[in-house]
């Protein structure tokens, strides 16, 4: 692997989306990778809340951040937030696996580029 110029850097990449099966809905969602610049957005809005309502809205704000339909368009916005943190554990779940799963670097993965 070679290192890396600033053009390279900051070529326009098309997002990774995963299908994601929901099985107590019976149906799938995509999940998508999310921006650095995404990330800070979601924490600063979570910093703004409540105690009480960062533990109850924690999991639906980061599904609405990530779930999207199949055009890449996304399928919830801020009105959802409460609607989805309504909603059983068991439908967000397979989602928020999905998004560690696409936006986290693994254990694996941080040797691997500790050692470049």
């Amino acid at each position: 692997m070679g290192c890396l110029s600033r053009s390279d850097f900051f070529k326009a990449v098309e997002p990774r989306r995963e299908r994601v099966e929901v099985p107590a809905l019976g149906g799938y969602v995509n999940v998508r990778q999310v921006t650095a610049g995404e990330v800070d957005e979601l924490e600063s809005r979570m910093s703004r809340l409540s105690r009480r309502e960062r533990r109850r809205q924690s999991r639906a704000r980061t599904v609405a951040m990530v779930a999207v339909d199949d055009a890449g368009s996304p399928l919830f916005g801020e009105d959802d937030v409460e609607s989805l943190a309504d909603r059983p554990v068991a439908e967000l779940e397979p989602i928020l696996r999905a998004h560690i799963k696409l936006n986290t670097v693994s254990t694996e993965e941080a040797d691997e580029l500790g050692k470049g």
